[in-house]
């Protein structure tokens, strides 16, 4: 599936709707979204919840929930995920999450919302300027070689388990 340009009519009318841009539910996997941007939805710009989806080069701004949420085993690569009430980026456990930039979300830039035993990657990303934690996880994540900046919290709130690779940046110094 493939969209120049999604933007939202915000149906139902209102700025309560939770209408997603693009989703897939739990039971729906290996799900791919390339290419393209969601704009302003009132629910997730992208929503694919079930197992082993993908999103690539693509652009969220302006969402009302997260901006980009993945279920578990997902992968999100080169793209942009900014505006976003909530996270910018939102995985589920053994989730990839490489060469994306997540600026300006109201809580983190990237985050494991979803308790799993599976450990994931989180590399070469740039998180910048969002209200909470730049990355976070609440399963074990593998980091390394990300830009973490002007984020409202600590940059990084990870579970035990969890291990930097390094060469990741926070602030401009090494962390």
């Amino acid at each position: 599936w493939s969209c120049r340009r999604c933007r939202s009519r915000r149906w139902p009318p209102g700025p309560m709707s939770t209408v997603h841009g693009i989703s897939a539910d739990a039971n729906q996997f290996l799900v791919t979204v390339r290419n393209g941007g969601v704009v302003g939805m009132g629910g997730s710009c992208i929503a694919l919840l079930g197992a082993s989806s993908v999103v690539e080069d693509v652009r969220v701004l302006n969402c009302g929930q997260h901006g980009i949420q993945i279920g578990s085993a997902g992968r999100v690569r080169d793209s942009f995920a900014g505006g976003a009430v909530s996270n910018g980026v939102s995985f589920g456990g053994g989730s990839a999450i490489a060469g994306c930039e997540t600026r300006g979300n109201g809580n983190s830039g990237i985050n494991g919302i979803v308790t799993d035993v599976h450990v994931g990657s989180i590399f070469e990303n740039r998180v910048m300027d969002n209200g909470s934690y730049g990355i976070a996880s609440q399963s074990p994540v593998l980091v390394g070689r990300n830009a973490l900046s002007g984020n409202g919290l600590p940059n990084f709130n990870l579970v035990s388990g969890s291990r930097s690779l390094g060469d990741n940046s926070c602030n401009g110094v090494g962390c």
